[in-house]
C-alpha cells in the first residue's frame, strides 16, 4: 500500500509539472499568435489606408466630416462614411483571415479627441495604443489636423485563445485524462486500504472463532486418551465442535459461491409458512434460556412459493439469531406475513438494542459489523446479513431494515408470488 501511495504522489507531481509546462506553452502560443495577429492587422490597416487614398470622394468626405462640416454637393453623409470605413476594415481584416469583432475611431493625434466613431464605439474600453494608420497629408491640409484611423479589437485575448483551439483542446483533453487517471488511482488506493483493513479484521476474527473449537477438540482428544470410560461424552463434544468448525467454513464458502454466480439455487414449490414455523421451533430452547418468546401472525396460513428451502431457511435462522443475540433483555420477537397484490411480505420485529441510523445503510455490506464502544458485543464475521441480502436478491426479492437505537429492529422481506 505504501508503494502505491508513493507512485500516486509521483504521478501527482508529474501531473502538476505537466500542467505548469502546458500553461507555459499556452502562454508562448498566445504571444506568438499575438505577434502574427498584429502583423496581419497592420497589413490590413495599410491596405485600408491605400483604399482611402485611391478614393478621392472618400478622402475628401473624411476631411470635411473630421471638422464636422457637411460635405458639399450632397456627397457622402456621415453615416454612409462610417459604414464605408467599417466595410473596408472588415473586408481587409477578413482578407488576412481575421474575423474578430472591432471598433474604430478617427482622432486627432495631438488632442486625442475623436472626430468620427463607429456605431459600437465605447470610449471607456477603446484603446488608442493598439493599431492605427495615418490618414494622409491631404486630409491634414483640408481638416487642419493630423488625424489617424484607430482600430480596437474587442476581447482580444479571448479571440487569440479561440485561434489556439488546435492546441488548447488537446491539452485540456490530455490533462483531464491524466487527472481522471490520478483520481481513479487515489480512489482505488483508498478502497484497497479499506479492503486491507477489512481483510485483517476478518482474518483476526476468523482465527479467534476457529481457535475455540480447535482447542476444545484437542482437549477432548487428550481426555479420551486419559479417561477411556468417558469417551462417549468427549466424542459428543468433538462432534459438536467439529460441526461448529464446519459451520464457519460453510458460511464463508457459501457466500463466496453466491457472489461469483456459480451457485444455482435449488428452487421448488414449498409452503413458506410451514418452513418458517419449523425454523422458529428450532430456536425454542434458546428462547427459553433467555425467557424469550415469539409471536407468529402468518397470513395466509398456507402459501406455496418457489424458493430454495435450505437458503431461505438460513435467512430466517440468521434473522432470528440476530434478534436473540443483539438483545440485552428477554427477546420478544413478532413475525407476521401478508399477501398484498401478488407480493409476499414477511416482517420480523424484535425488542433488541437497535441499530444506529448511520449504520443502517451499511449492515448489508460484507464484513461490516456494528460497533458498540470499542468492541463488538457479539462475535461474528459480519457475513450474516450480507448472505441474507444475497439470498433474497437471488429470489428476486428485496429486504430492508427499520430501527431505532434502544427500541428494536424490524427486517422486512418482499417476494413476488408467481
Amino acid at each position: 500500500m505504501k508503494k502505491q501511495w508513493i507512485w500516486i504522489g509521483l504521478i501527482s507531481i508529474g501531473l502538476l509539472g505537466f500542467a505548469i509546462i502546458q500553461m507555459r506553452l499556452l502562454w508562448i502560443g498566445v504571444r506568438l499568435e499575438l505577434k502574427q495577429f498584429e502583423q496581419k492587422v497592420e497589413q490590413a490597416m495599410r491596405k485600408v489606408q491605400d483604399d482611402i487614398f485611391d478614393e478621392p470622394t472618400l478622402e475628401e468626405s473624411l476631411a470635411y466630416w473630421i471638422v464636422n462640416s457637411p460635405y458639399p454637393n450632397q456627397g457622402i453623409s456621415k453615416d454612409s462614411l462610417i459604414e464605408e470605413l467599417e466595410r473596408l476594415l472588415k473586408y481587409r481584416l477578413e482578407e488576412n483571415l481575421i474575423a474578430a469583432d472591432f471598433q474604430f475611431a478617427v482622432a486627432d493625434d495631438l488632442a486625442m479627441a475623436t472626430r468620427i466613431e463607429s456605431a459600437n464605439f465605447e470610449e471607456t474600453s477603446f484603446r488608442f495604443d493598439e493599431f492605427n494608420v495615418y490618414l494622409g497629408n491631404k486630409i491634414q491640409q483640408k481638416s487642419s489636423c493630423e488625424c489617424y484611423l484607430y482600430l480596437h479589437i474587442n476581447h482580444l485575448f479571448s479571440y487569440l485563445l479561440s485561434q489556439l483551439n488546435y492546441l488548447l483542446i488537446p491539452m485540456l483533453f490530455f490533462f483531464l485524462a491524466l487527472l481522471t487517471g490520478v483520481a481513479f488511482l487515489i480512489q482505488n488506493a483508498r478502497k484497497l486500504q479499506k479492503l486491507d483493513a477489512i481483510k485483517n479484521y476478518f482474518i483476526n476474527n476468523l482465527t479467534h472463532e476457529l481457535k475455540t473449537p480447535v482447542f476444545s477438540i484437542r482437549l477432548a482428544s487428550n481426555l479420551i486418551e486419559q479417561q477411556p470410560k468417558e469417551a462417549k461424552k468427549y466424542a459428543t463434544l468433538i462432534r459438536k465442535e467439529n460441526q461448529k468448525l464446519q459451520h464457519h467454513i460453510d458460511k464463508v464458502l457459501e457466500l463466496a459461491s453466491l457472489e461469483t454466480g456459480k451457485y444455482q439455487l435449488n428452487k421448488e414449490q414449498i409452503d413458506v409458512q410451514i418452513l418458517i414455523r419449523e425454523v422458529i421451533e428450532s430456536f425454542r430452547l434458546k428462547l427459553e434460556e433467555r425467557d424469550g418468546k415469539v409471536e407468529l401472525v402468518l397470513q395466509p396460513k398456507s402459501l406455496l412459493l418457489t424458493i430454495d428451502r435450505l437458503h431461505f431457511a438460513n435467512v430466517i435462522q440468521a434473522l432470528m439469531d440476530n434478534a436473540i443475540k443483539y438483545n440485552s433483555s428477554s427477546p420478544k420477537i413478532k413475525i407476521n406475513s401478508q399477501l398484498i397484490d401478488n407480493q409476499y411480505i414477511l416482517a420480523m420485529k424484535d425488542n433488541g438494542i437497535g441499530i444506529q441510523k448511520d449504520q443502517q445503510k451499511l449492515i448489508f455490506k460484507k464484513f461490516h459489523r456494528v460497533f458498540s464502544g470499542d468492541q463488538h458485543e457479539v462475535k461474528g464475521f459480519g457475513l450474516g446479513l450480507n448472505y441474507v441480502q444475497q439470498v433474497i436478491q437471488l429470489h428476486g426479492g428485496k429486504i430492508n431494515v427499520e430501527s431505532r437505537e434502544g427500541e428494536g429492529t424490524t427486517f422486512t422481506i418482499r417476494l413476488k408470488v408467481k
